[in-house]
Formats: C-alpha cells, structure tokens, sequence
C-alpha cells in the first residue's frame, strides 16, 4: 500500500503532461491490455460476491429508512468517506465471519476457498479506493502557490528538470487549465483514428456546483457534447482526463450502441473498456476503472440472469440520459414496505430514430423540420449524429412524403 502511494505521487508530480508532449501511438498494445484487464476485473467481481452481502444490506437498510432521501445525502464528503472505511472494515468482518463458517470443513478447506474472494476484494480497494483517496487528497493542497514557489526557485535545476509539467500546468487559471487538458486530448489521438472520433464527441468541461450529484444524477450535456465536474476537480488532470474518457458522449450514438439501451449490462462495458484501453492517457484514472469494474461486475452477471429467467430488473437508461439508481433496491422496498405511498416519477427511456422521425413527421402544425441542435438537445443526441444521419434521414423521408402526396393529387 506504501508503494502504491509513492507511486501515485510521483506521478502526480512528475508525470503530469506538457503542451509539448505529442501524439501517443502503440495503440494496438494498449487495446490489448485494456481488454485482458477488463476481462479479469469481470472475473474477479464474480470471485468477490462473498464480499456484496453486508454493504448490499446496509444499503437495503437506509434505503428502506430513507427511501428517495438517501441520494440527497449519498454524495456528501462525510458519507463518502464512511463508505471507504465500511469497505475496509467489510473486509475484516466477512472474512472472519466466512472463516468461522466454514471452519468446522477443516483449515485446508475453508482458507483454500476463501482466499480468492479475499485476494479479489483486497484488490478492489487498492486500486478503487487508494486513487480515489489520493485524489481527494490531492485536490485540497494550493498547487498554485506552490507551483509558484518552484517557479520562483526555476534556476535549480531539479526543479525545472522534474517539475516542469507541474508548475506549467498548476500556474494557469481554471479556465485555461481546462482548455489545455481538452487540447492535450485531441493531440494525443491525432495519429489514432478510432480514438479521435470517439473524442470528437467531447467537447468541453462544464463546471456545475458542488451540490450538484455527479455520481447518479446528470454527468453530461450529450447534445452540447460538456462533461460536467466541479470546481475543485481541476486540481486533478488525471481525474479531468479519465472523465472526458468515460463520459464523452459518443455512446449516445446509435452507430456505436442502439438506443434505447442499459446501462450497466451495455453502456458501461464500453465505457470501461475504453478507459482500460486508454490507460497511457490517465494511469491513475485506469486503474481506479480497474477497481470500480471488480465492484459493479455483479450487476451486469446479475441482470443477464434474471432477463434470461424473464425477471426485468435493469431499467434502460431515461430519456433525460440518466439512469435509475438501484432498481432492485426499490423493488426489495416495495415488496417490504407496500403500504408506502412514497412514489417516484419514472421517465421513459431513450428514444429510438423511429420514434423521433414519427413524432417529428405527425406533427400537422410543424411547417419546419427542427434545428440539429434543437432535436440534439430534446432528444438526447450528440450533434454529430443529428448533423450526419437523423436531420438527413428527417429530410429524405418528408421529400418522399411529399412525392408521394404530389402523386397521389395528380392520379
């Protein structure tokens, strides 16, 4: 654990970029990596159920006591930080609680069994939890006044050699820092196609308030192509570029994913596994992806077991491009509370392209087809896509409408 912390250190000091660094090739190489690590982070979720029983109760728990309250509170700092140390102390407590369980099969039996699981969930939190602290951490220090104090003292040489992409990056102001990491981006995959066209999607970081939920609630703005963080995020380049990673909104295009689509058991698959296959662009970032994957890797197992048995639990992902946080919870709470009246207002889901043209083409007092970035920003679209296929589309089929009403007038 000690040399994981040194490690992040000195890349978080050393290896921050530089406006000179150029394009990243080997892509091929990391595509590989990438994809092997998503596959074992699969694995090693499934090898760490034992681990999913406490935590799963406990949120049951407040859930039932607070039912729609608790995401109010989910994202505060405290809380937070007490799910952090209930991971840890999960650790301990399941073990031993397992260990006394199967102690009775015999030492060789249960310690054999049980050190998978408990290797998998100690990885867990090595690479989720450990990047995640360190960059809270991290981003509470004032790296300006300090990046200032090393550029006040550049004639050392050390300081200039070893710190530079440091001091260049914490010596601008937000906005600008914002606009190199964005520029940083696209350098980086000029010479890799698949990877440009992905980022082309991402346009720019929006910084929303701190109240905002960025964990459950709205992450992006899909039409304006925005990524949406808070302020004090910007002191981390690394947690700003594995956002932009995970959250362009390319997969909102149904040439990458048709719509309307799930989240955990479709969408974030391939989220992840773009990060993974991306990790020289965010190392910290991967390996929290890395982490994160072992955790939620139940679920996408989970839902594709009970849709086989025809139990729909996994609701597809809103038409306001946010998803439903914890169906089976709300399912488990109606069925133990049935007599709460609380209800939730449920969206529906993403619309298709058929949906769109045939609301659009019913419409009798529309004279005009909608803008692209209208039908981007009510629909939930990239405007790339709407620009390239759906406001073409629009067109050709009300032409052909119009032939076709010519025709029929004139016979």
């Amino acid at each position: 654990m000690p040399a994981i912390c040194l490690a992040l250190l000195g890349h978080y000091l050393i290896g921050i970029p530089k406006a000179a660094d150029g394009p990243l090739f080997s892509r091929a190489f990391f595509r590989r990596v990438g994809n092997v690590a998503g596959g074992l982070a699969y694995l090693l979720g499934i090898l760490r159920w034992p681990y999913c029983i406490l935590p799963y109760l406990g949120k049951l728990f407040w859930f039932v006591l607070l039912r729609r309250r608790l995401w109010n509170y989910w994202e505060a700092d405290p809380v937070q930080g007490l799910r952090i140390v209930g991971d840890f102390l999960n650790l301990g407590l399941t073990t031993g609680a397992w260990a006394l369980l199967l102690k009775p099969l015999g030492m060789a039996h249960w310690t054999r069994w049980l050190a998978l699981p408990a290797g998998a969930e100690y990885l867990r939190l090595l690479t989720e939890k450990l990047p995640m602290l360190f960059s809270g951490l991290w981003q509470l220090l004032p790296h300006q006044s300090l990046a200032q104090f090393l550029l006040a003292r550049r004639d050392s040489g050390w300081v200039g050699r070893w710190l530079e992409g440091y001091c260049a990056y914490y010596s601008l102001a937000t906005e600008q820092r914002l606009h190199f990491l964005i520029q940083l981006l696209k350098t980086r995959a000029a010479l890799n196609p698949t990877t440009a066209l992905k980022l082309d999607y991402f346009q720019a970081f929006r910084v929303v308030p701190q109240t905002v939920s960025l964990r459950l609630g709205q992450v992006r703005d899909v039409a304006r192509g925005e990524v949406f963080i808070h302020a004090r995020w910007v002191n981390d380049p690394w947690l700003l570029i594995g956002q932009a990673l995970r959250r362009s909104p390319w997969l909102f295009d149904p040439r990458y994913l048709r719509r309307p689509f799930y989240y955990r058991t479709e969408a974030n698959r391939l989220a992840t596994r773009f990060v993974l296959q991306h990790a020289d662009y965010s190392f910290p970032y991967a390996c929290y992806q890395f982490g994160h994957e072992i955790k939620v890797a139940r679920y996408d197992l989970f839902y594709r077991l009970c849709r086989t048995i025809g139990w729909e639990i996994e609701e597809k992902v809103r038409a306001d491009g946010t998803v439903t946080p914890e169906p089976l919870l709300r399912q488990l709470v109606q069925w133990l509370r049935p007599d709460d009246d609380q209800t939730e207002t449920t969206l529906r889901a993403l619309w298709s392209d058929d949906e769109v043209v045939e609301i659009i083409l019913s419409d009798p007092v529309r004279a005009e087809l909608p803008s692209a970035s209208e039908l981007a920003s009510c629909y939930v679209y990239p405007l790339k896509y709407v620009e390239e296929v759906l406001r073409p589309r629009l067109q050709a089929v009300r032409q052909q409408a119009s032939k076709d009403d010519l025709r029929q007038y004139k016979y």
